[in-house]
């Protein structure tokens, strides 16, 4: 019996000690302390670009109080809205487990142990504000893509079109965003085209991703019923399906993204009560400060859709995809930023986002990405976006002033400008360009004067001084011309074709500081 009463006072003194260990949640004020020290790891690792002649700001001018308090009210308002619409409430159990995910799966171990030390190694705010935006973030994007209660009067409209529509006027309806795409089997395995050319609308595909499409169309003069996505509602008409080819024709109706529905949900959602339960989570163990030397698959949680022609900007600690074609040819204007240090995938806003396109430039400017210009499916675009990634906000590019649509084009950052240049609409190429000045967001036509001929599928960098085009095609021939644009006289000098390599197109182009080699 005292052996008994021993153990039970063992036990609940156990119970005591854990219980003892745990502490008070943590306050809004503290998880913005934490924030800021994520966000001043993150800003000592982001690219200033060499180009830009003035140094890298202080974190303090850069980024606001106000900016990291929204990110800690968008994680928590996030985590109310599992609890509150789908009655799951973030556990102990899953922080522990996204940590672990993180420690083990990092790409970027260096970074992930500075964020550790930033929290101070405290298991509990580093779950707390480092695990739980990523969780939040990405429980809450899957919960909603699909949830009927919130898509269902797109899905009636969508399913009100359909029977309207037929073999005959599928293309004609004004409803919906319409393209067309052609998929051919590559036998021997998958080639790249000759040319980025997004009008084209073929794509070649291998043996494996051919017989997956066969089996995801309807038959040849059919139209298939309402397809539900993540982010829109489709209705596909395949016009051709043969052993070798697929042609499908479709019409894409977009839901309400999250963002503007958590928005909207904003005066109904109570930041939710944090359970203290820091006794039972434990740090991970340190990943090693070593060099990675294997290719390592990435988290493919919430990964965007699969998708070509997008474009890609690497910010120095993370990656930014956007736009382009995914499969049915629906162009997007969704993306999705990569940390390899917590090896996990956010999605990029589409509230304020451009439209949806492919054939568009991205460039880096050491606070925000910049993408122009593109194809539509229907049309090439003169418009684009400025997207934040601190505060996951877009603001957009101005189009008076900028240059014609088109694809195909190239685009440089100069330090204080962007200057995009050729390409064209409809296999018509240009030889006109602009330049697009972000602080003043505006732009200025560069000079036609002496400039290279008109082209697409060419190269060009940026030296510190220069822009350098060279190659591509005009439409019937490919051309070993090229051209060094000065903005500050507005001018161009041809290169010379003495010794230069033979016309080529959709090559590639680097400098070394004082060579240019394609």
């Amino acid at each position: 019996m005292k052996k008994l009463l021993i153990l039970w006072v063992a036990v609940i003194l156990t119970l005591l000690g854990s219980s003892l260990l745990a502490r008070e949640p943590l306050s809004f004020d503290e998880r913005v302390k934490a924030q800021e020290a994520i966000e001043k790891v993150y800003y000592n690792h982001r690219i200033w670009p060499k180009e830009n002649k003035t140094p890298k700001p202080a974190f303090e001018k850069m980024v606001s109080k106000e900016t990291i308090e929204n990110k800690v009210t968008d994680y928590l308002q996030k985590s109310a809205a599992l609890e509150k619409y789908w009655y799951r409430p973030i556990t102990g159990e899953q922080l522990q487990a996204e940590m672990d995910r993180m420690a083990k799966g990092t790409k970027d171990p260096a970074t992930l142990n500075e964020l550790f030390a930033a929290l101070n190694n405290d298991p509990y705010v580093i779950a707390e504000c480092l695990a739980r935006p990523v969780l939040a973030d990405r429980l809450v994007r899957n919960w909603y893509a699909n949830d009927e209660r919130f898509h269902k009067e797109m899905r009636e409209k969508a399913e009100e079109i359909l029977k309207n529509l037929t073999t005959e006027n599928f293309c004609e309806s004004t409803e919906g965003q319409y393209s067309k795409m052609t998929y051919r089997l590559e036998v021997e395995g998958r080639e790249e085209m000759d040319i980025l050319d997004p009008e084209d609308r073929s794509i070649k595909l291998d043996e494996k991703e051919f017989a997956k499409m066969m089996t995801e169309i309807p038959e040849e003069g059919k139209i298939s019923g309402v397809i539900e996505k993540d982010d829109f509602f489709v209705v596909i008409h395949t016009t051709i399906k043969t052993i070798f080819e697929i042609e499908a024709e479709n019409r894409s109706f977009t839901k309400q993204n999250l963002d503007e529905w958590l928005e909207s949900q904003t005066h109904t959602i109570s930041l939710p009560e944090i359970d203290s339960y820091s006794a039972s989570l434990y740090l991970p163990p340190k990943p090693e400060s070593s060099c990675i030397g294997n290719w390592d698959n990435q988290s493919l949680d919430d990964l965007p859709d699969p998708r070509s022609y997008h474009t890609a900007v690497w910010t120095g600690t993370e990656m930014i995809v956007w736009g382009g074609y995914i499969g049915g040819s629906v162009y997007v204007n969704t993306g999705g930023r990569y940390n390899p240090a917590t090896d996990s995938w956010t999605s990029t806003t589409t509230t304020g986002a451009p439209s949806g396109r492919n054939g568009h430039t991205t460039v880096w400017t050491g606070s925000e990405m910049i993408i122009w210009g593109g194809y539509n499916g229907s049309s090439n675009l003169n418009t684009g976006g400025r997207f934040n990634p601190l505060t996951n906000s877009w603001i957009e590019t101005i189009n008076t002033g900028a240059p014609s649509g088109r694809n195909g084009h190239i685009a440089v950052w100069t330090g204080s400008e962007m200057i995009v240049w050729g390409g064209g609409s409809g296999g018509v190429y240009t030889n006109t360009g602009g330049r697009y000045n972000p602080s003043t967001n505006s732009w200025m036509a560069t000079s036609t004067a002496n400039a290279p001929s008109e082209r697409g599928g060419h190269t060009a960098i940026w030296t510190g001084l220069e822009m350098i085009i060279w190659g591509g095609n005009n439409g019937s021939n490919t051309v070993n011309t090229g051209g060094r644009y000065n903005p500050p006289t507005d001018s161009w000098v041809s290169t010379t074709t003495t010794g230069a390599p033979s016309g080529r197109k959709s090559h590639t182009a680097v400098w070394t500081g004082s060579e240019m080699i394609i």
